[in-house]
Parts: structure tokens; sequence; C-alpha cells
């Protein structure tokens, strides 16, 4: 089955959680050890929910993981009606 998850409004939000998730995974949440560094800055730089501290680590607000397991549970409502609707 092919799904345009761009149809998704959480999509892009999605995208760039993944941005910030990959780089607290791999790289302790330091921007400057990823080749990602410039796109990790501007989502940083447009959401108030993430800063970075003085050695360039992300530091996460709660607000940010109460909005991220919103967004996520929004994608999977969508995704499951998609899948609904496909199978009718």
């Amino acid at each position: 089955m092919d799904i345009n998850f761009g149809l998704s409004q959480e999509w892009q939000f999605m995208t760039e959680f993944n941005n910030v998730r990959n780089c607290i995974v791999h790289a302790n949440g330091d921007i400057k050890k990823m080749n990602s560094t410039v796109a990790l800055k501007d989502i940083i730089d447009k959401k108030p929910t993430l800063s970075l501290n003085n050695e360039n680590n992300i530091i996460i607000s709660l607000n940010y993981l109460k909005d991220t397991i919103t967004k996520i549970r929004k994608l999977f409502q969508w995704l499951y009606t998609h899948l609904d609707q496909s199978s009718k």
C-alpha cells in the first residue's frame, strides 16, 4: 500500500523530531558532532520549546515532550483512518 505521509499535518514535525532524536542518540545532544548542524540549528531556533546550552547541546523542555506525544498520537490516528478507509 502506498501512503503519502506528506498529507499528514504532523509529518513535517516528525521529520524534525527525527533529526533532534538522532542528535540526542548518536551525539549525546551535541549538534556540532552531527552532519546536520545547520538543519538542527534551524529547528531549534524556530521552536521555543527547544534550546541550546553554552556547549551547543540540545535542551528539551517538558512542553516539547508533551507536544511530541500529541503529534505522534495524531499521526497514528491519521494513519489508522487512512488505512481503514483504504481497506473498504
